[in-house]
């Protein structure tokens, strides 16, 4: 049997830790936006029950082949927590970036991840808002010269993916740096590991991620480009601007706790 008071401590030594950890977490656990459809948007679905989205298959950790060969990464994990949204429709097609693209230029695929707006792809796709903002980064050997920015490259052979847009920017703004253009991050981070190349310039989560995945212990994470980080979007076939509005609005629902979970995995 417990008196009043007793009671009173006992139910307020419950409450006390709750409101304790709501004013040190603020919000942490909100939802974000609720998400709906327009009778019109569940329309355009409905005719739609497959909509096939490319991801890149060879670009860790935001999209690639795992060791059990299932595709993986932050790119799949938006994926999925979209398709909680959407159904499931949301198909996954891994393929190079250059591939997954022409076929969404060519209304083959119907929407491409981890891909940067610019002006020149403008007539081809609509974008969604950006999911991820990614700074690039200078990685060089430990025991060797320190790159801090650009400038200090001049001279050197700098290692960079084909077909990425670091290649058009060194080549347009520094055209003192030498360029060696290799198949995957991968690869190009192998090239400064073995001396083949002085440094690498590009994505700091792929970067970083594959020098602890690949024990690189050679290798440091240097200075910064003077770029602004890299935005990462979904770019959308031109035709179907309905989808890009979806997709934006199922970006907006989805809640902090669930963004950094994702974030927090990779």
């Amino acid at each position: 049997v417990f008196s009043i008071s007793g009671t009173l401590v006992f139910i307020w030594g419950l409450i006390m830790p709750l409101l304790l950890y709501g004013a040190e977490n603020p919000g942490e656990e909100s939802p974000g936006p609720v998400f709906n459809l327009t009778p019109e948007e569940q329309k355009w679905l409905d005719r739609r029950p497959v909509i096939r989205i490319g991801t890149m298959d060879n670009w860790p950790p935001l999209s690639y082949h795992g060791r059990s060969g299932i595709i993986a990464g932050i790119g799949v994990d938006y994926i999925a927590a979209l398709n909680q949204r959407l159904g499931g429709r949301l198909k996954i097609v891994p393929a190079p970036f250059a591939r997954n693209y022409k076929a969404v230029k060519e209304k083959e695929l119907d929407a491409l991840m981890d891909i940067t707006p610019k002006i020149e792809r403008e007539p081809f796709f609509n974008f969604t808002k950006s999911y991820l903002k990614i700074p690039h980064v200078i990685v060089g050997v430990k025991n060797g010269p320190f790159f801090n920015s650009e400038k200090d490259l001049a001279g050197r052979t700098v290692a960079l993916e084909k077909g990425f847009g670091n290649v058009r920017y060194f080549q347009t703004r520094y055209p003192d740096v030498s360029i060696r253009q290799y198949p995957s991050t991968s690869a190009a981070l192998d090239a400064v590991s073995r001396n083949e190349a002085d440094a690498y310039a590009g994505n700091r989560t792929v970067a970083f991620f594959l020098i602890e995945q690949e024990l690189i212990p050679n290798l440091q994470i240097q200075g910064k480009l003077d770029i602004p980080p890299t935005r990462l979007n979904i770019g959308v076939r031109k035709d179907w601007p309905e989808l890009a509005a979806i997709l934006d609005r199922a970006l907006d629902s989805l809640s902090r706790e669930e963004k950094r979970q994702i974030h927090q995995k990779w």
